[in-house]
């Protein structure tokens, strides 16, 4: 991880962190065979992931999620919802490193908005919450 990014990821808010280990997650659920309604579901749910700062087109940006990574989110899923949130946030950086997809798609979103300094931007969306 590199200083920029620990500076993006310092100040960057948690929900927005999670949210995009969740689409990741997604992306590699849809890798697999699934029936079209499950397949429909999941779409739907990665439509509705996208807000003013993550929008469809950041979404769109996280890559499906890694082996490796989803034995991550495996164990953290057996703590219970919320605190599998917890983890995805927290480890933010260790999904990134495996998926550098998450930082670009956090990069990008920065730069959609007109902000020359990552995290400056993210500490600003983060006190409009």
């Amino acid at each position: 991880m590199t200083d920029d990014n620990s500076d993006l990821l310092k100040y960057c808010p948690r929900g927005y962190k999670y949210t995009l280990v969740c689409a990741g997650i997604a992306k590699h659920a849809l890798q697999g065979d699934m029936p079209a309604d499950m397949r429909l579901d999941f779409l739907q749910h990665l439509e509705k992931m996208s807000d003013h700062f993550l929008t469809e087109e950041v979404i769109a940006m996280v890559e499906p999620l890694s082996a490796e990574s989803m034995e991550i989110v495996r164990e953290a899923q057996k703590l219970g919802g919320g605190k599998a949130l917890d983890v995805y946030a927290e480890k933010f950086a260790v999904f990134a490193d495996l998926n550098p997809s998450l930082i670009a798609a956090l990069k990008h979103a920065n730069r959609r908005r007109g902000c020359t300094h990552d995290s400056a931007q993210l500490s600003s969306d983060a006190r409009a919450l």
